[in-house]
């Protein structure tokens, strides 16, 4: 009976090495979480202070906000200032109409029906059989 009584020992202080690993593991983890998230915290919050003071600086020294409108007034955003995408509040079509492309007519030769587009290039030499 001394065998068994002594493997059940060793198991039932297996087991409680086992919880006790798992509970330290799982504590550490919780508490490293805990410091990441104040951490991210406490950099949010100074960065956000940092931002209305150099904004409070910024209105002293009459400088504009540089994400706000241009001088121009344009909405839509630098791109729409530089011409390269429409400004947000053109209702009207643009004056500048994109010319529309007319499909290449095709020809009758020899009584077959060519397209300019589908002919082969003759700069381009042809495969010797």
């Amino acid at each position: 009976m001394s065998v068994l009584s002594e493997r059940q020992a060793l198991a039932a202080e297996s087991a409680r090495r086992d919880v006790r690993r798992r509970l330290i593991i799982g504590i550490s983890g919780l508490a490293l979480m805990l410091l990441l998230v104040t951490l991210a915290s406490i950099l949010t919050n100074a960065a956000r202070r940092e931002a209305a003071l150099a904004k409070a600086q910024a209105a002293a020294a009459g400088v504009t906000n540089p994400g706000g409108q241009s001088s121009s007034g344009a909405e839509g955003g630098p791109l729409a200032d530089l011409g390269v995408t429409p400004s947000v509040n053109s209702d009207a079509p643009s004056t500048s109409a994109v010319p529309s492309a007319t499909p290449p007519q095709p020809r009758v030769q020899d009584g077959q029906v060519r397209v300019p587009d589908l002919q082969p290039d003759p700069a381009i030499d042809t495969p010797k059989r």
